[in-house]
């Protein structure tokens, strides 16, 4: 590991050019794709995004607004980012399943989660949750799981991610009325350090 973020051009890519450790962006000038690695880090599917719209950015003859910005997860990419790549092997991480019988099993088995596994997903959507604008339960974020469920919420700050009301819940006054964030803020670091583990969000 090399201990920093950086990337590097591929010219004649393939298939075999995709490390599961890693984010790769595919720009294919309308769209840039965001592929994510099964082994890849939360950080790095984080920077990879923001590199894709600087990338764009850094071109002074395309747009932002005007193109599109997709994360595929490895092993769900649909046909508009394989037919990029010359002889695309479906058996290498999803058993020789198309992309289109994939979504026609994961939608027989649980239509909900389905939309969550197909993996395709807007990329301005998948950075709120790393620019705070996500709001997630209090069960989801005090469970084992809570990485995997609550992504891009820093664990130092998992109690900034509740609601305003369960965040008013578990964070009380003094005289015991419910608190902001903003009071909360206020606070001194080790107030809200005691705060944050009487509440089991530390």
């Amino acid at each position: 590991a090399r201990g920093y973020f950086w990337a590097e051009e591929i010219f004649d890519f393939d298939m075999e050019d995709m490390v599961v450790e890693d984010c790769m962006l595919l720009d294919t000038y309308a769209e840039v794709f965001v592929w994510v690695g099964n082994e890849a880090k939360t950080s790095e599917k984080e920077d990879a995004m923001r590199l894709a719209k600087e990338y764009v950015e850094s071109n002074s003859e395309r747009s932002v607004e005007d193109t599109t910005f997709l994360v595929v997860k490895q092993g769900r990419e649909p046909l508009n980012f394989t037919c990029h790549f010359l002889g695309w092997d479906d058996s290498k991480w999803r058993d020789g399943k198309t992309y289109e019988e994939q979504c026609k099993e994961l939608m027989a088995a649980n239509p909900a989660e389905a939309m969550k596994e197909l993996g395709v997903v807007d990329m301005n959507q998948e950075l709120k949750k790393f620019d705070g604008d996500v709001v997630y339960s209090y069960a989801d974020l005090t469970a084992p799981d809570w990485q995997t469920k609550c992504e891009g919420v820093k664990p130092n700050e998992k109690e900034l991610a509740l609601s305003d009301e369960e965040f008013g819940q578990h964070f009380k006054s003094p005289k015991g009325e419910p608190m902001t964030k903003e009071e909360f803020g206020k606070l001194q670091a080790w107030k809200r350090e005691k705060m944050k583990r009487a509440a089991n969000l530390f």
